[in-house]
């Protein structure tokens, strides 16, 4: 019986070590970077016009991200699409072509981590379509970018944003339409509890 005593005694001051030792909890950070952009196509336009925007993210963007940078041990994207609103005209959107792409540099352009792509398309299907999701993101971005861009942010850099739309209209008419791109990052901290 002294030794179930002990034993007990034993396994209950082990236990009481082990519950408090300190565990590493997983802490998700989500943040969406919005590039939005306005878009004229303009009547007559027989060749592919552009129109090309920049926009930026750092770490102090996002107070969480920031709070938690020396913790994050990872960062991917979760989902990207692409949306159109206030389209200034709808008739003969059919005879009206757009294509974009959002490409994602490091500061110095040292680095395209990857672009993301909205395959050319006429105008109504583009509006019919939206919002789209870009599929197959693996494919669009160099091999562990995630690891690349996080440590150009944990260096303090800003990762850099570049939206391009283009489009032909054959019709006599001006098209505007305000375009965003939505990419949202998933980002793991660890935690100490």
């Amino acid at each position: 019986m002294k030794n179930l005593k002990s034993f007990t005694g034993l396994a209950i001051a082990a236990l009481a070590l082990v519950s408090c030792e300190q565990t590493d909890l997983e802490l998700p950070i989500n943040f969406t970077k919005v590039i939005s952009e306005n878009v004229t196509i303009e009547a007559g336009q027989s060749s592919e016009g552009s129109v090309t925007d920049t926009t930026y993210f750092a770490a102090a963007d996002d107070a969480d991200f920031e709070k938690n940078l020396d913790k994050i041990q990872s960062l991917t994207i979760e989902k990207a699409s692409y949306e159109i609103a206030n389209l200034t005209n709808t008739d003969s959107t059919n005879f009206v072509t757009a294509s974009g792409t959002v490409a994602v540099y490091s500061q110095d352009f040292s680095v395209k981590y990857g672009e993301l792509p909205l395959t050319q398309t006429t105008l109504q299907l583009f509006v019919a379509d939206s919002p789209k999701d870009v599929a197959d993101l693996g494919n669009k971005f160099v091999a562990n970018f995630g690891n690349l861009m996080l440590e150009k942010l944990k260096a303090g850099e800003t990762l850099v944003f570049i939206s391009t739309y283009s489009g032909a209209n054959s019709t006599n008419q001006d098209y505007s339409f305000d375009a965003k791109a939505k990419i949202k990052f998933k980002a793991i901290a660890q935690i100490k509890d």
